[in-house]
């Protein structure tokens, strides 16, 4: 899926292309937070911000990935401490971890 951003973006690359700073940053970083709270869609904004400032798709990528890692993480942090990690949920985790660790050997 990332992909076919990437590629969009590029089309479109010269319409809103701009100088990755700290302010731009904090300002697309607070809309995809915005726009990922309402509605789980915080990606196009990340996305517009990190092809201004990634030379590459490698480098775009991992950038990308890294940051979707670090949300879910906080994401499962915070449904832990409002305890809605219960026993047949955390059974269904530990059995669906199966099919994900294989699809990423596969992918690899």
């Amino acid at each position: 899926m990332d992909f076919v951003i990437f590629d969009l973006f590029l089309k479109f690359k010269n319409r809103w292309q701009f100088k990755a700073t700290f302010v731009k940053g904090l300002g697309l970083g607070g809309a995809s937070g915005v726009l990922s709270g309402l509605f789980g869609i915080g990606g196009p904004p990340i996305s517009i911000y990190l092809i201004n400032s990634t030379e590459d798709i490698y480098e775009y990528l991992a950038t990308i990935q890294l940051t979707y890692a670090v949300g879910t993480v906080i994401g499962m942090v915070m449904h832990a401490s409002a305890g809605s990690y219960t026993p047949t949920v955390l059974g269904a985790v530990i059995v669906s971890l199966v099919p994900v660790l294989i699809g990423c050997l596969v992918g690899i």
